[in-house]
């Protein structure tokens, strides 16, 4: 069995176009064919972190769904088909779908999970790298989704992406994987917007470690502006990490957190007290109150506070955050288990790895940790929240108007198609979205449709 039919089937139900593979769905998200041809659902634009969060958890509750449409499908033709999906690192990518067919026939396609930020065009990408590239070296304390290998007995690490990380900085993403991507559409102005793809981060499941590793992250990219703009950069002695794949690989295997394995030449750090550095040049005097204007004050005091709690706990005892980091929730409860049935760790940690990152809610068992009160939520309706992300985009964000236009032209019954920051009539009319940030779906009435040159 191919991989094309059953993308076919996952298209046939989805998005406001059924059965073509490159479509935006009612909440924004694009749902398309890649490189490589796998499926990948992409979030809509979000301005907020809770927005960002719930929309990342909708994409694994759509992929599921479409799953499950694949598969009867499949079997209105007489065929026996079962897809699993899954969301974690296994095979160099985050996301796995698993096909089993009655003939006994398997096949494993695996899809990215990347981040994207956006960020001023007037920022050297040369600056833009080399305060980057310490900081997502030492990122995955908090970042790292928890990876065990089978084929080492079983051996635990911090991060399941580190291993596969090949250089400092990398034009592809499927073969020469960097710690930083040169990938530059910025899928709006190309003149006033640069977009930094991240394709060094992690598929987590931990709603937590979602807003905190995206909201850190934020901050540091508008710190990174300010120092831009400035030339004061408080970040230079951290500039100097000699090895940063080797850092992050190194960090990986460090459950303790303890070893100095970042090297600056003269001097030697440990993860927690290099990252810290970006955190304590975030919340200085000289930054605090720009970046707090820049990203909104509800998601910088939210990540600062938590930011500044989480590394004093790495430092303290990192097995205190069992409630709310991936990697730690998966060693605390995995060891439970295993030695409440008496089992050995190398035969049914693996096993417990994939249960945990398996999409569909009710043969999860994140889902059942969340469900024993196990696991931090950010919201007591998260359900909810989760449902709405599903079926609606952020609100104030240019996916909304994106949404709001493409149905008004559905139901006016003009054909179209549409990307990130275009949208194309058949009678030769479009509207230009260049600007990701504008929050108000006026912005774009029906007077600003305009005959194409």
């Amino acid at each position: 069995m191919g991989f094309t039919p059953l993308c076919n089937a996952l298209f046939a139900t989805k998005g406001l176009f059924p059965n073509i593979p490159d479509i935006f769905l009612s909440n924004g998200a694009r749902f398309y064919l890649d490189i490589g041809k796998h499926p990948e659902y992409s979030t809509p634009e979000a301005r907020d972190l809770d927005d960002l969060v719930y929309a990342v958890a909708a994409g694994h509750r759509i992929i599921d769904d479409a799953a499950n449409n694949a598969e009867v499908k499949y079997r209105s033709d007489g065929k026996d088909v079962r897809i699993k999906v899954f969301a974690y690192n296994w095979h160099r990518n985050n996301i796995e779908i698993l096909i089993e067919s009655a003939l006994n026939v398997g096949l494993e396609q695996t899809v990215g999970t990347h981040e994207n930020y956006l960020l001023s065009r007037s920022v050297p990408f040369k600056t833009l790298v080399s305060i980057l590239l310490p900081f997502f070296s030492t990122r995955v304390i908090y970042s790292g989704s928890g990876l065990v290998l089978p084929e080492q007995y079983g051996r635990f690490e911090i991060s399941s992406r580190a291993g596969f990380i090949q250089e400092n900085v990398s034009f592809s993403t499927e073969t020469s994987r960097g710690i930083c991507n040169t990938r530059d559409e910025p899928h709006a102005d190309k003149k006033r917007f640069r977009r930094s793809h991240v394709i060094v981060g992690e598929s987590l499941m931990s709603d937590f470690q979602k807003k905190l590793t995206y909201g850190t992250t934020r901050l540091v990219y508008a710190l990174i502006e300010l120092i831009s703009q400035s030339g004061n950069n408080p970040l230079k002695e951290v500039c100097g990490l000699r090895d940063p794949v080797g850092t992050l690989q190194q960090i990986s295997k460090d459950l303790t957190l303890t070893q100095e394995v970042c090297d600056y030449g003269k001097n030697r750090h440990t993860a927690i007290r290099t990252n810290r550095q970006y955190f304590e040049a975030v919340s200085s005097n000289t930054y605090l109150d720009t970046i707090r204007q820049m990203v909104g004050s509800y998601d910088f005091d939210w990540t600062v506070y938590h930011w500044d709690r989480v590394l004093s706990s790495l430092e303290k005892d990192p097995m205190s955050l069992h409630k709310e980091l991936d990697w730690v929730i998966k060693l605390s409860n995995f060891q439970e288990m295993i030695s409440s049935k008496g089992s050995k760790w190398d035969e049914m940690a693996p096993k417990l790895h994939q249960a945990y990152h398996r999409v569909h809610p009710e043969n999860q068992l994140f889902e059942g940790l969340v469900k024993m009160g196990k696991v931090m939520v950010l919201h007591p309706d998260r359900k909810h929240r989760i449902q709405q992300a599903m079926d609606n985009p952020p609100n104030g964000t240019r996916a909304e108007a994106r949404v709001r236009i493409m149905k008004e032209l559905l139901e006016g019954g003009i054909y179209f198609d549409a990307d990130w920051s275009t949208i194309n009539m058949i009678n030769q009319s479009r509207v230009m979205m260049p600007d990701p940030r504008i929050p108000n779906v006026d912005y774009y009435p029906p007077t600003v449709l305009h005959k194409s040159q």
